[in-house]
């Protein structure tokens, strides 16, 4: 069996996209492969991912990836470990390419930053074996602005399994018992990240009042509406439970790698309203209500409501 070192996020990040995905991909590797699995750590400290990511990690490369046959990187924040890597084959994942993004909208500080470390980080990417993308849209992307030769990508959409996973209450969501038994629930999974859109989202909600929405995400400012009920950091138990809980999934992301959660609600059988952009079409097709950027909120309160009463 050949020996796969696969680095991994900090397992604090267990509930992120990145690290789901990442996660199945091991499950199916592992079949026929003897899969090493390093976490960059198990605290929410930034410290402690600090010292795993730029020194323990890298050290242990320089002294152990010899031993190893591939060496996997979860994500392209992780592209400069292949200087200290010298396993025989390197991949690296790439979940998106937002520069386009960055490059054309107003974005904060902290997206500055992190913009120009993995800037720094793309300048290794051509060293790889392989790059492996979730979506048709991200190859295109990383082909045109980084010139890599299509041959060298290879698309795994994300791998979605809900098996062996049961709905699960949590206490978090005592607040959910007072709504009346058929009241219009929308669900929506976001982040405070420029690219969400959260003030448009936030807009679209103080239009829609007699609308409850739950909002999935770690926001700094949460919305102070009483239409609103906002939970952070849930499992994928937790999770099931708000599907089966809504009626519809809202999604007002200016951009996304692939839009996991968009499959996720449709699994459960939900109405997807969600920007006509090229990853929405390419994942679903034809299968959700499409809105423009420049919809008026009240145009979108209709189009909640009618979705909510069709489920």
């Amino acid at each position: 069996m050949r020996k796969i070192l696969w680095i991994m996020p900090n397992k604090e990040k267990k509930f992120s996209g990145i690290f789901k995905y990442n996660k199945e991909l091991i499950k199916i590797k592992t079949k026929s492969c003897n899969v090493k699995t390093l976490y960059t750590g198990n605290s929410e400290l930034y410290f402690h991912t600090f010292m795993f990511k730029f020194f323990l990690i890298p050290f242990y490369l320089i002294l152990n990836s010899h031993r190893f046959y591939t060496l996997v990187l979860p994500e392209e924040g992780y592209a400069f470990l292949r200087f200290f890597s010298f396993a025989k084959k390197n991949i690296i994942i790439i979940h998106d390419y937002r520069k386009v993004f960055s490059k054309n909208n107003v974005i904060n500080l902290n997206e500055r930053i992190k913009q120009f470390y993995l800037d720094i980080n793309f300048i290794f990417i051509k060293k790889f074996f392989k790059i492996i993308v979730p979506s048709k849209f991200t190859k295109e992307l990383i082909s045109k602005n980084l010139f890599i030769n299509q041959k060298k990508i290879l698309i795994i959409p994300n791998i979605i399994n809900f098996e062996n996973k049961k709905s699960k209450y949590n206490s978090k969501f005592r607040v959910l018992k007072n709504l009346r038994k058929n009241s219009q629930i929308v669900l929506t999974i976001t982040s405070n990240e420029t690219r969400k859109n959260i003030k448009q989202l936030n807009e679209i909600v103080k239009k829609c009042k007699k609308i409850n929405f739950i909002i999935v995400g770690n926001l700094s400012d949460e919305f102070n509406l009483n239409n609103v009920f906002n939970f952070k950091n849930i499992s994928d138990e937790n999770l099931i439970y708000l599907f089966k809980k809504s009626n519809t999934y809202l999604d007002v992301s200016l951009f996304e790698g692939f839009g996991r959660s968009l499959i996720e609600a449709q699994i459960f059988k939900l109405n997807v309203i969600c920007f006509k952009t090229k990853i929405n079409k390419e994942i679903l097709k034809n299968s959700a209500t499409f809105i423009r950027h420049n919809t008026k909120f009240q145009n979108i309160c209709k189009i909640l409501k009618k979705n909510n009463l069709n489920r």
